[in-house]
């Protein structure tokens, strides 16, 4: 009895062994550290990403993240967080994924494509140097950069002293059939802007802003267009990431702070989905993309600030985050009561 309880133990240590073993090989997937992930992601030999974020802007850190891993070549798509996320759902239903890390900027999607068991956990190589405030605590996804929502004013059509610097001030008859915004329905960015319009002054005044002749539109890109062009000198919710870009290169576009009722920010988060096709490829840009080095290229090439708590680089033209008023719309806002507000938006604007 004894020897056969020995053989019986050799044996459950021999199959714990094996086990354990398989677990290894098979568990290099599951790697965190680059340089373990890299010759995985080498064999893959690409990473499909795909982001609201202008192609232009990310051309540094993708050029960075190639040259700093020959071999693992990265594919953009760039899209608007509504367009994008259409596709992304519309593959998700056919099972049909093409992309290992997608960046969108609203938390509300994140959350109801985690619902649907869209996204892998995985955590980035520095974890544990993210800011908590920035933190998806499970690791489902993980905030790549802060951006805001500013305003701003073409200043060959309105002098600085006469621009407006609080919300309030864009109600003034001076400022009539000047404005333009776009659809909170596009996305988390134009979301946050509306949700402190209603945190500080409610419906109403929606409804005197529509009065007063603002339009509009589906996308900031025409907001800062007909900006810069004259045709709608002042604005009041642009992504800050493009107003201050238009700035630096020396267009007529100054920025409103929105220093009394505090800037609206929003967060850039990205995730890798559970049947990414390049998976260690896709793990490996995003420890590249939150890391010191990533985030310092993302601060200065993409006007966003880091996530990271002991960065020192702000984005051009802005104060550190630390020393900025500023309002986070509450989760529950945004993935609750975000439809209804987007949907609200359009019927008074009259967009269909």
């Amino acid at each position: 009895m004894k020897k056969k309880r020995y053989y019986l133990n050799i044996a459950c240590i021999v199959s714990i062994m094996f086990l354990f073993s398989c677990i290894i090989c098979s568990g290099l997937s599951y790697a965190e550290s680059s340089k373990a992930l890299y010759p995985l992601a080498k064999k893959e030999g690409m990473v499909s990403f795909a982001g609201n974020l202008a192609a232009e802007m990310m051309a540094p850190l993708l050029k960075a993240f190639e040259e700093k891993y020959p071999g693992v070549q990265i594919k953009y798509l760039r899209k608007s967080t509504g367009p994008l996320l259409s596709l992304v759902e519309t593959e998700r239903m056919a099972d049909k994924i093409s992309f290992d890390v997608v960046m969108l900027s609203d938390e509300s999607h994140f959350i109801a494509l985690h619902d649907k068991g869209y996204w892998q956990k995985y955590k980035v190589e520095n974890w544990d140097d993210i800011d908590e405030k920035f933190k998806e605590k499970n690791g489902y996804f993980t905030t790549m950069n802060v951006s805001a929502m500013v305003g701003g004013y073409n200043p060959l059509k309105i002098k600085p002293s006469e621009a407006p610097k609080t919300y309030r001030d864009f109600l003034l008859p001076k400022f009539k059939n000047m404005m333009s915004s776009s659809s909170p329905g596009r996305g988390g960015s134009g979301m946050s802007a509306v949700l402190n319009v209603l945190h500080n002054y409610g419906w109403d005044f929606v409804y005197k802003l529509k009065a007063n002749g603002n339009m509009c539109v589906r996308g900031h890109g025409s907001v800062v267009r007909m900006l810069v062009s004259g045709e709608r000198p002042i604005a009041w919710e642009i992504s800050a990431y493009r107003a201050l870009d238009q700035n630096k290169k020396g267009s007529p576009l100054n920025v409103i702070w929105f220093e009394e009722e505090g800037l609206p920010i929003y967060l850039n988060d990205m995730g890798i989905p559970a049947k990414a096709p390049h998976p260690n490829a896709g793990k490996l840009l995003a420890n590249f993309l939150v890391s010191l080095e990533g985030q310092e290229l993302m601060v200065k090439h993409v006007n966003r600030w880091s996530i990271l708590s002991d960065i020192s680089a702000v984005p051009y033209g802005c104060k550190p985050l630390s020393q900025t008023k500023y309002y986070r719309p509450p989760l529950h806002d945004i993935v609750y009561n975000g439809p209804m507000v987007a949907q609200r938006w359009d019927e008074i604007f009259g967009l269909k």
